[in-house]
């Protein structure tokens, strides 16, 4: 894989840029390095790299909101576009960041433009697809443990304990699944023991069902012959009370007639009321309109004034309103003229004004020409000595942070050191505490408590499965009626059924009781066993775990005082010579015994307060001279921000001199263009004075016309309200006439229904339906009797059906309860053996993994590297060992060290991507002067070897001067950002 670029647009340190598109980085294949001062955007680049092609969020102690930490501040959104070559096929993928940003998460084919995924989801699954992950975890694992790891973190895995090391590479090597399947089925094991006892409990609870309902078929015989009888007698009645519904009916439907004509005569004598009362009122309305006939004619004149004067009004409306637009067009014009007039004074009163300011700016400006030329002079004579202090300053703060780093790291040194100690004496104490005969005593223990639990526990299902039976022929027999005839019987003998099901009650409260003993009893045992088990299983693993932790003590032991420290401290000496030496080193044998810990952890605590005392002195003599320098640094500092200051002073002072002599010109025109508007609105004021003199009477005409709308108005008012009602006279006449013919229908419809009620009403006999309701209920109530009774023996035969049914079904699950539990033994077995199996292949297959990952980093390391070794990889521990020596990782010397990190990584890049694309920020960090060079061709040598396409480089020390062709070299500014400044 190669990037092509990466466009950052409002990300961190990174702008708009100059065409607010961005900033674009561009990469070549091969190696590219990345330059810059700390703090000018050469990490972000990484950062943004693998937020938006792996996934990766950016990795800190501290929790940051992706949109939190990648926007720059101050704004709302930001973007990233990464432009990657892929098996020949160039993409570009394209991401917003922030809240306020509607930029959808998208990949695009460049060869025609095309979207080949969009969308955070099908993003991901297409970058999986195209770069060989299964998943986005294992795509973003491979670029944080090893494509793009942080600065300072290339040597951590290698140089970690056994469980810290185990966190790093299991999900890499994705063995952790082993033991993770392997966990996962005890809880199903579990579950299959816990199902099989289930169902040996319900073959107990079937059988005893099935010897309860041996007499069902018979039972249910009887209980047929019973409905088949009820059936024949149920019949009889009914056809007995269908006889007597049909009279009732008879009967019901007289009384519905009487009640029918009845309601139709009220009907028809509503009827009339109505129609006599709309007969009056149209009589009314028929001589209001007579009235208004009369009202009509007497105030016509007075209207047809009224009209005249309304037409003479509108007129001379439409005059005012062309009156009055000529008095706004004059008042304007007027307003016009008065304001260009004012303009032109103040513009040549402005211009004046301009005139004196550009003489004073003049002045001024020569005066800072004068202060910048002595500045300029004065910096240029002390640019030389300034350098070298700050060259001799940078040289004695790399050793000192180097020195700083590994006094920081004592304590935690110190602390694993105690760790160590404390973990030896306590797999001491318990591999030597181990006896291997409680753990038989234990497992008898365990297995008579599981017996006895079971026994318990299948004796007081049973018992409670025959109370349950018992209750159910107690209900059945209550009061000594048999459940079927519904009849007396001698033979159900309730106080005898009673007295059994007492006397079990108390067997059931002595059962449970017994059961909750056992229960104890096993738990107590099972635990005991359990306990021992895992005992017994820790052991080996102890036993390995106190020679690895042995082994690390050893290598803690070491670290305490590297090299490479010594070397530095004498490098600083000289810089200062009132640095003393450090103190001497501890003697760490080969083999540690556990009697010798506690001197060791002892002695290197001595050492470790020994050297926070010397580092006490020289970081003090340190701060003395940095704030000396930092001073210098500082007052050069002013002085370069006064000289750019001054410059920008005068420059722009020459720009106003300029800009004030233009505007004085300009106003100057200005006024004499608004004298000449002034005049022109002049004559137009004139014209329309002369226009105006037109409508001097208009007013007085308005106010007679509206007079005479004033005296004809209530006659005007009256004329219109008469004039409706006299139109419709005609109308109320016609009314009238028909408000007569509705009345008389009405009256003849009254008539007809008086005479059709006397004829139902002595139709219709009250007593003759009482009767035949009375015979009606006595039949039916004879029914329900017989429906009843049938409806008991129907109840009697399901229950007889439903006992019959379960004798079946009980059957039938015994056979399926007994298949269930072949299964479940079967199942048990299978789990044991599959738990056995992943159990013993992880091992197997992590060490696989190493053996062929040591093999590609060995013939990597021997190419970088004068002396050929040979490498090792434990799988245990994740410990690298190498011949000759028989060293391990924590032993070698520090460039050893970042070189055989570099082989492993390039190696695993290979093992688990096959992208041949690699990142390394700040490689040469904690390197010393001498060792960065060598180490730089090593790196460059390694990117070869390793047939890498692509190789990112963050790094901004010289080590790397002349060794690659393409470099970019970043620069920040305060107002644009992160800029490149170099690319090529």
């Amino acid at each position: 894989m190669i990037i092509r670029s990466v466009r950052l647009k409002n990300i961190k340190s990174y702008g708009t840029g100059a065409a607010d598109e961005g900033i674009t980085v561009a990469f070549e294949p091969g190696v590219n390095r990345i330059a810059g001062r700390n703090g000018h955007g050469k990490s972000s680049l990484i950062e943004a790299i693998g937020y938006a092609l792996f996934l990766a969020q950016p990795d800190f102690a501290e929790n940051f909101a992706v949109d939190t930490y990648f926007l720059r501040n101050g704004t709302k959104e930001g973007e990233i576009d990464v432009t990657f070559e892929h098996h020949g096929i160039v993409h570009r993928i394209e991401r917003g960041v922030g809240k306020a940003s509607k930029r959808r998460t998208k990949v695009i084919d460049l060869a025609d433009e095309s979207i080949s995924a969009e969308g955070d989801k099908e993003v991901e699954n297409f970058l999986c697809q195209l770069l060989g992950f299964p998943t986005g975890k294992n795509l973003t694992e491979v670029f944080t443990k090893l494509v793009g790891v942080k600065q300072g973190r290339l040597t951590r895995p290698f140089d970690s304990k056994g469980a810290e090391a185990r966190r790093f590479f299991e999900p890499l090597f994705d063995v952790a699944i082993f033991k993770e399947c392997h966990d996962r089925l005890k809880p199903a094991k579990d579950q299959f023991n816990g199902r099989l006892g289930e169902a040996r409990e319900r073959k107990a609870g079937i059988d005893q069902k099935i010897t309860d309902r041996a007499d069902s078929k018979e039972m249910l015989g009887l209980a047929e012959a019973t409905i088949k009888q009820q059936l024949g007698d149920s019949e009889t009645a009914r056809k007995g009370r269908a006889g007597a519904k049909v009279s009732k009916e008879e009967q019901e439907k007289l009384r519905q007639a009487h009640t029918d004509t009845e309601r139709h005569r009220n009907d028809a004598k509503n009827e009339l009321r109505l129609a006599t009362n709309q007969h009056t009122t149209a009589k009314e309305r028929f001589a209001e309109s007579e009235s208004a006939v009369a009202i009509a004619k007497a105030t016509l004149p007075a209207h047809e004034t009224y009209v005249e004067a309304e037409k003479q009004v509108t007129e001379l409306e439409k005059k005012r309103v062309a009156r009055d637009g000529l008095k706004d067009r004059r008042s304007a014009a007027e307003t016009e003229r008065k304001g260009h007039q004012a303009g032109a004074d103040a513009a040549r009163s402005q211009s004046e004004t301009f005139t004196r300011q550009q003489k004073e700016k003049s002045t001024e400006l020569e005066k800072k020409d004068r202060e910048l030329a002595a500045l300029d002079t004065r910096l240029s004579n002390s640019k030389l000595t300034s350098e070298n202090a700050a060259k001799s300053f940078s040289a004695a703060d790399q050793l000192h942070s180097e020195l700083q780093i590994w006094i920081s790291s004592l304590p935690g040194i110190t602390k694993r050191i105690r760790e160590d100690a404390h973990a030896i004496a306590r797999l001491h104490r318990e591999v030597s505490a181990w006896k291997p005969e409680s753990l038989k005593a234990a497992e008898e223990a365990n297995e008579q408590a599981t017996a006895s639990l079971k026994n318990a526990n299948t004796k007081l299902t049973k018992t409670r499965e025959r109370q349950t039976t018992l209750k159910g022929q107690l209900d059945q027999i209550a009061g000594g009626v048999c459940p079927f005839l519904k009849e007396s019987c001698q033979q159900f003998d309730a106080q005898k059924v009673q007295s059994d099901l007492s006397a079990m009650e108390q067997e059931i409260t002595d059962g449970a009781k017994l059961l909750a003993d056992c229960e104890q009893a096993a738990e107590e045992a099972s635990k005991t066993f359990d306990t021992l088990k895992e005992a017994r299983a820790q052991l080996p693993p102890k036993q390995e775990s106190l020679a690895a932790e042995s082994l690390d003590l050893g290598e803690e032991l070491q670290a305490l005082l590297p090299q490479e420290i010594t070397d530095a401290v004498g490098k600083l000496r000289p810089w200062d010579e009132r640095i003393d030496s450090l103190p001497g080193a501890l003697s760490v044998p080969e083999a540690i015994r556990p009697e010798d810990v506690a001197r060791l952890q002892e002695s290197a605590t001595e050492f470790t307060d020994k050297a926070d005392e010397w580092w006490q002195r020289v970081d003090e003599f340190f701060g003395e001279r940095e704030a000396s320098q930092q001073k210098a640094v500082q007052e050069r500092n002013r002085a370069e921000q006064n000289l750019e200051q001054l410059q920008e002073l005068k420059d722009g002072l020459a720009k106003e001199v300029k800009h004030l002599a233009e505007d004085a010109q300009a106003k100057l025109v200005n006024a004499q263009k608004l004298d000449g508007e002034a005049a022109e609105s002049r004559k137009t004021v004139e014209a329309l004075d002369q226009q105006l003199k037109a409508h001097a009477s208009l007013d007085n005409d308005l106010t007679a016309q509206r007079e005479r709308l004033d005296t004809h108005r209530t006659a005007h008012e009256k004329h219109l309200q008469a004039k409706g009602l006299a139109g419709a006279l005609e109308d109320r006449r016609q009314s009238v006439a028909d408000a007569e013919t509705k009345r008389q229908a009405a009256d003849e419809k009254l008539k007809s229904e008086e005479q059709k009620f006397t004829a139902a009403d002595q139709a219709f006999d009250p007593e003759a339906l009482r009767k035949a309701v009375e015979d009606y209920e006595a039949k039916s109530i004879a029914v329900a009797t017989m429906v009843e009774k049938l409806k008991h023996a129907k109840e009697a035969k399901t229950q007889a059906d439903k006992r019959f049914e379960e004798w079946k079904t009980a059957s039938k699950e015994l056979a399926e309860v007994e298949g269930e539990i072949r299964r479940l033994d079967a199942a048990i077995e299978i789990t044991d053996l599959a738990r056995k199996v992943l159990q013993n292949a992880a091992p197997t297959v992590a060490q696989h993994l190493c053996d062929r990952i040591a093999g590609r980093a060995q013939i990597l390391f021997n190419q970088i590297n004068p002396d050929p070794i040979e490498l090792a990889w434990d799988a245990k521990q994740y410990s690298v060992r190498i011949v000759p020596g028989d060293r391990r990782f924590a032993m070698l010397s520090g460039g050893e060290q970042t070189k055989l990190a570099l082989a492993l990584t390039l190696a695993m890049i290979e093992e688990f991507g096959g992208l041949r694309f690699c990142i390394f920020d700040e490689p040469t960090y904690g390197v010393d002067a001498d060792s960065r060079q060598k180490l730089a061709d090593a790196i460059i040598e390694a990117q070869a070897a390793a047939n890498l396409e692509q190789l990112l480089l963050v790094s901004h020390d010289d080590a790397f001067e002349g060794k690659i062709e393409h470099a970019i070299l970043l620069n920040k500014t305060a107002q644009a950002g992160s800029l490149v400044s170099v690319q090529g």
